[in-house]
């Protein structure tokens, strides 16, 4: 299917964004985006070129200075942007965020537990959720206090969990950055799998080229700025 053909999930239209202290600093200039359903994005760009300000944007973590944001056709504003965020995106993290006195399962449950969703044995959150910890290998863990586990298991239980509300927008910010190549390749196939069976639109924030080889498209920010668009030169 052509990206003309798909449905446009994400719109951005001249964001802006500064920070004024200790000096103003103007971090994105002029962002225009559509990301269309389905699609799989990487975002790369040398540190301090604004690509996790931009995801947090995205987001809705964060607010621009100038600019709108629509996502699955909603213009994202002050009175819905939660509401958003809990319905529609899911959100993964290079320093996992788990709640690590809790067990696998629990922590996957926590964002169908702020959507104040039914979470008993026999609700379909519970059974979404063990569901989900099948598919990333930790359904033998799942009673496991995440604190036990190593780094890729982590992962594997927050890539679960931004899956548990079954949102079409995955954001991720170096998911793999605190991990080893093997680990981090792994978690690189199954992130992008997740993303295709279930057909969800996922951004990603990478310095890894593997990475961005495995995504539909790439942007780089430069001098606050998308300065090119390209798809993958190799595949693995």
């Amino acid at each position: 299917m052509t990206h003309e053909a798909r449905k446009s999930i994400l719109e951005c239209k001249g964001i802006k964004k500064n920070f004024y202290s200790p000096l103003k600093i103007e971090i994105l200039k002029e962002i225009n985006l559509t990301i269309h359903q389905g699609e799989t994005i990487a975002i790369m760009g040398r540190s301090g070129q604004g690509k996790s300000t931009l995801l947090q944007l995205l987001g809705t973590l964060d607010t621009s200075c100038k600019g709108t944001l629509s996502i699955d056709g909603m213009l994202v504003n002050f009175f819905n942007k939660s509401h958003i965020r809990n319905q529609k995106l899911g959100f993964i993290f290079q320093s996992f965020y788990l709640l690590e006195e809790y067990s696998a399962l629990d922590n996957v449950l926590m964002p169908a537990k702020i959507a104040r969703k039914a979470c008993h044995v026999n609700s379909s959150a519970y059974k979404r959720a063990c569901d989900l910890l099948d598919h990333v290998g930790l359904s033998e863990r799942r009673h496991f206090n995440t604190k036990l586990l190593s780094g890729g298991e982590k992962q594997r239980v927050a890539i679960a969990r931004a899956l548990c509300n079954d949102p079409k927008i995955i954001l991720a910010d170096e998911p793999s950055g605190n991990l080893d190549k093997e680990t981090s390749a792994q978690i690189h196939d199954l992130l992008l799998n997740l993303a295709k069976n279930e057909n969800k639109t996922l951004i990603v924030v990478t310095h890894d080229p593997a990475l961005a080889a495995l995504c539909d498209k790439t942007l780089r920010l430069q001098d606050g700025l998308i300065s090119c668009e390209t798809l993958p030169e190799f595949t693995i």
